[in-house]
């Protein structure tokens, strides 16, 4: 089935200073995220759009076909190939590596839209500008919003009735009900277990394994270490040195996607924080040279504990988005080491 194509122009732009020169020297790493967000329905369950998005999608090479549909264009007018494409399951979203930007406007043209959908954002150009400041990170994450909605008389796919949205993945199950059955679980993230976890969220979680674990409330100071946020459970987690924020620190991003290597990083300062550090091991996947220098020690130290593991075919996949279910799991296999 031919998935839908509309074409639009969204332009990004690219804003760089004169310090672009010195970023030649820093190997860096350039992702679009396009997320897609169903309008007018604020209790669409992100799983059954997922579902509908690569409902004809009966193997590998379908997959490659709908998200090859994604055309970009540089400031010239030329297109530019991407990859390492990745969609996530149960959540309507693509991320893929693009090279190196170039200051200017580049333009997304073409999107695929699964059956029965059409767009409803953006109708226009849309832009934003990236500063200096956010190229200091080895890691940069251009999101792209696509607001669509039901086409009128429109069926649907039908959605899988095996695992419900309330529910996570049968082989996350057991360690899931054990972190809730542990306390370990705020009320708000028993769900949706199959969608990304935002940063904000696995603050949540570290925040609540290292009050329980310790049994007192972490103390803050009326300062807020964040420009962006006032999350409570973001401010706890810098104070006990989870996390060090995005960018040049001044900022935590809380909606953002974590990615799995930013996962890493922030349960080895939480083992840390507990004063049970993990041992220090080499990562052995085969793309390890594709982690962020920042996150190579803690992939090491998530590989040697079994706290975290790889996608398959010995990979670590650093990139992609952790899941709720993933997210908990590992909590909880940090939970066993540290209490």
């Amino acid at each position: 089935m031919k998935k839908k194509l509309l074409t639009i122009i969204l332009a990004i732009t690219l804003c760089m200073s004169l310090a672009i020169p010195a970023l030649a020297a820093t190997e860096k790493s350039y992702y679009i995220f396009v997320y897609y967000k169903v309008a007018d329905d604020e209790e669409s369950n992100a799983a059954t759009f997922a579902n509908e998005l690569i409902a004809t999608t009966s193997d590998e090479d379908e997959l490659t076909r709908t998200v090859a549909a994604f055309v970009f264009k540089k400031p010239d007018g030329s297109t530019f190939e991407y990859e390492d494409v990745s969609y996530f399951p149960g959540f309507p979203a693509f991320s893929m590596k693009i090279p190196s930007p170039e200051m200017g406007v580049y333009a997304l043209i073409s999107l695929p839209l699964p059956a029965g959908y059409e767009l409803v954002h953006p109708s226009d150009p849309a832009s934003f500008e990236i500063t200096e400041e956010e190229y200091s990170s080895d890691f940069y994450h251009f999101p792209i919003w696509v607001w669509i909605k039901k086409a009128e008389g429109s069926t649907p796919a039908p959605v899988d009735e095996e695992t419900p949205a309330d529910m996570p993945s049968t082989w996350a199950a057991e360690l899931v009900n054990a972190a809730i059955a542990a306390d370990l679980v705020p009320q708000t993230l028993r769900t949706k277990y199959t969608q990304p976890t935002t940063r904000a969220e696995f603050a949540a979680l570290a925040v609540t394994l290292y009050e329980n674990v310790t049994g007192k409330e972490i103390a803050t100071t009326r300062s807020l270490p964040f420009t962006d946020t006032t999350d409570i459970n973001a401010i706890k987690a810098a104070a006990i040195g989870v996390t060090t924020g995005t960018g040049d620190g001044t900022t935590f991003s809380p909606d953002l996607a974590l990615t799995r290597e930013q996962a890493a990083t922030m349960l080895s300062r939480l083992a840390e924080a507990l004063e049970k550090p993990l041992p220090d091991e080499t990562a052995t996947f085969a793309d390890v040279a594709s982690v962020s220098t920042w996150a190579v020690e803690a992939v090491g130290q998530m590989q040697t504990t079994g706290v975290m593991g790889g996608v398959g075919e010995n990979k670590f996949a650093p990139k992609e988005a952790y899941t709720r279910e993933q997210s908990i799991m590992t909590i909880m296999r940090l939970y066993e080491i540290v209490s």
